[in-house]
């Protein structure tokens, strides 16, 4: 995945439970959510029971803009983006630092 900027971001395909029971945070986690068409907000909401630190949660549209950020605290028990996504990345609290939201991702291979 390409920034608007150029950077070029790495990621981890993420299936099933994210960042719960994990020590450490690598790199960051890519769902795919309903094949890259937007979802319900509520469907693409997220917890942070079992997640034992704070982390960034980027939600992405179908068009590659962001439409949500947020900072999640461990054991928070809903998290819901502001807007549809097709897309969540998870991620250590960097990772949010130099985004907002509007900012546009290309996906690559």
């Amino acid at each position: 995945m390409r920034k608007h900027d150029g950077d070029l971001m790495q990621f981890e395909i993420a299936t099933g439970r994210g960042l719960m029971f994990r020590k450490e945070i690598g790199d960051p986690l890519l769902f795919v959510l309903n094949k890259g068409k937007n979802v319900s907000r509520w469907k693409a909401s997220i917890h942070s029971l079992f997640v034992t630190l704070p982390f960034s949660a980027i939600w992405v549209d179908q068009d590659n803009r962001i439409v949500d950020i947020r900072i999640c605290k461990p054991f928070t028990s809903l998290v819901v983006p502001k807007k549809d996504p097709a897309y969540l990345i998870e991620g250590d609290v960097e990772l949010a630092k130099d985004l907002k939201i509007g900012d546009r991702f290309e996906l690559e291979g």
